[in-house]
């Protein structure tokens, strides 16, 4: 009787066998050019620190506190459209249209959860940015020191969330418009993101490091927010009211929480970004000095 070949598992596990090995030799030869080639040395040191400082479990704490803070901050939104009135200029439709027409039934109602939900985002927010400074004086080597003001730190995240929520609309409303123009505006809300994110960093901890040592990490970071949001508009808008109705509430709080991953990710990789590039900077002041 003839031999039966290989099953599809064991074609699987050959497959990755190859791809490991493939990914390990790869991983040696830019190994032996690391000393030559600041660009690879740079890749590495930060794979290292982003290790060093547990990243993906700082970015799991992070995404955590985001949701907590953006469930109040979607309830006030939900609220004050309702309290509007203005669900159909919005454009807003599906789930979310319904719940702010049911809402909007009873203006007392309304009113009471837009006092709760304004509460729950100021108390929520002030636990983000406790997270985010920790998550910034591990990153920089500094002490655990408690934050000052949280309640005014708290009002001044729901400012720059209603901001950006603000040109998420817009660019949605020029997008339909215009594609080019959709496009020119994203640009420019590029540049947008990169001063709004770069005057945070210079708020929070990050040593003895200038202003321009942060540029980095705002360039990431506002790179991805919008890469993301691009995304978000142009592929999965017009998908989010049918993922709605076959995946249920389940599978739109898994994508919510996915996407809220991937930005705690962006924010600590900002950071790290920041303090690798400007520790190789004061290395190489310091190899300079006595030679000078």
């Amino acid at each position: 009787m003839a031999e039966e070949g290989p099953g599809a598992g064991d074609r699987a596990r050959l497959a990755a066998g190859r791809a490991r090995e493939a990914v390990a030799r790869r991983r040696e030869e830019l190994e032996r050019t690391r000393p030559h080639s600041p660009r690879v040395d740079v890749g590495f040191s930060l794979l290292e620190r982003d290790r060093e400082v547990f990243g993906t479990l700082l970015s799991g704490a992070l995404a955590f506190r985001m949701f907590l803070w953006l469930v109040p901050f979607t309830l006030l939104g939900i609220a004050t459209v309702g309290l509007a009135g203005i669900t159909n200029e919005t454009g807003i439709r599906g789930v979310l249209a319904d719940a702010i027409s049911d809402a909007a039934t009873s203006r007392s109602s309304i009113a009471v959860a837009l006092v709760v939900a304004l509460v729950a985002v100021l108390w929520t927010g002030m636990g983000l940015a406790r997270v985010t400074r920790v998550i910034h004086l591990i990153v920089w080597d500094q002490p655990l020191t408690p934050l000052r003001n949280a309640p005014r730190v708290s009002a001044l995240v729901l400012g720059g969330a209603i901001v950006v929520s603000l040109g998420l609309f817009l660019l949605r409303w020029v997008r339909q418009e215009t594609p080019v123009g959709g496009l020119v505006f994203a640009l420019l809300i590029v540049v947008a993101y990169f001063a709004v994110w770069l005057a945070v960093s210079a708020r929070l901890p990050h040593g003895d490091a200038p202003l321009e040592a942060l540029v980095p990490g705002a360039i990431l970071m506002a790179v991805g927010i919008e890469v993301m949001q691009l995304v978000t508009i142009y592929l999965l808008a017009d998908q989010a009211e049918r993922a709605t109705s076959v995946y249920g509430p389940i599978g739109v709080a898994a994508v919510l929480l996915f996407w809220l991953f991937v930005v705690a990710r962006l924010v600590v990789a900002s950071a790290v970004l920041n303090e690798t590039v400007w520790r190789r900077r004061r290395r190489r002041r310091a190899a300079r000095g006595p030679a000078a």
